[in-house]
C-alpha cells in the first residue's frame, strides 16, 4: 500500500503560507485559505486532519498553549494576521465587546436613544435569554409603563397637533410630543415629565380620570 508523500513539519509547511513583511510590527499575513476571513491551516492528529484557525497555530508555535476558556484577540483587527505579538488572550465576553457586534456598539454608549444619561440611578440591569447583562434607562422604562397604562382606557379625546396620533391621556400626548417632536416641556409647566409625570393642570385632570375609570372596571370585574 502506498503511504502517500511524506508531509513536512508543520511548521515548514505553515510559515509558507505567512507573509511575515518587511518592517517590524507589522502584521503577519496568511497567504493561505481563509474562512469568514480567518485564516484555515490543516494538521494532522492520529490518523486524521484538524483544521484549526492560523493565529491559534501561530501563537502556539511561538508564544506556548493558549490558556483554556480564552480566545485570541486580533489587537490589529485583521483577522489573517498571525503576528502573536497581536494577539492577545481573553475571554469571550471582552473578545466580544472589543468587536463591531450588536453588543459592542451599545455597550460603549452613555446615553439612551432620547438622550438620558446611563448613571447608576437612572440604568436598571437584567439579563437577557443569552445571559447577556442587559442595560435599560429607568426613566423611559416609566414612560412606557404609564403609557402601557393609559392604553388601557378606551376613550382617546387627546389628538397630536403635528402627526394626528390619538392618545388616551393627555400625559400621552406630553411625552410623544417631547421624544418625538422634541417639544419641550416647559410649555406643559414642568421639567419633572419623566420622573413623576408632566404635573401641568391637563395632565392631573387626565390622570384622575384614567385612575377612575380603571378603578370602575376593577370593581365591575370584582362584582361580576
Amino acid at each position: 500500500m502506498n503511504p502517500g508523500p511524506k508531509l513536512a513539519p508543520i511548521e515548514e509547511r505553515f510559515w509558507k503560507l505567512v507573509d511575515v513583511g518587511v518592517r517590524s510590527g507589522e502584521c503577519w499575513n496568511y497567504t493561505g485559505a481563509t474562512w469568514k476571513g480567518y485564516g484555515q491551516f490543516g494538521v494532522k492528529v492520529g490518523d486524521k486532519w484538524k483544521t484549526m484557525k492560523a493565529h491559534r497555530v501561530s501563537y502556539e508555535l511561538l508564544v506556548g498553549p493558549i490558556p483554556e476558556g480564552l480566545q485570541l484577540d486580533h489587537l490589529c483587527r485583521n483577522p489573517r494576521c498571525v503576528n502573536p505579538t497581536h494577539l492577545e488572550p481573553v475571554t469571550n465576553r471582552t473578545n466580544g465587546l472589543r468587536g463591531t457586534s450588536f453588543a459592542a456598539k451599545h455597550a460603549v454608549k452613555t446615553h439612551c436613544n432620547y438622550g438620558h444619561e446611563f448613571t447608576p440611578e437612572n440604568t436598571m440591569m437584567s439579563t437577557s435569554p443569552h445571559g447577556w447583562p442587559w442595560r435599560e434607562c429607568r426613566k423611559c422604562s416609566g414612560d412606557r409603563l404609564r403609557e402601557r397604562a393609559d392604553r388601557k382606557v378606551t376613550s382617546r379625546d387627546f389628538v397630536c397637533s403635528t402627526c394626528s396620533r390619538p392618545f388616551n391621556s393627555h400625559r400621552s400626548l406630553c411625552l410623544h410630543t417631547m421624544k418625538v417632536h422634541g417639544i419641550d416641556s416647559k410649555q406643559h409647566g414642568t421639567r419633572s415629565m419623566y420622573t413623576s409625570g408632566c404635573r401641568c393642570k391637563p395632565c392631573r385632570e387626565s390622570n384622575g380620570v384614567a385612575t377612575r375609570q380603571r378603578a370602575a372596571a376593577k370593581r365591575e370585574l370584582v362584582a361580576s
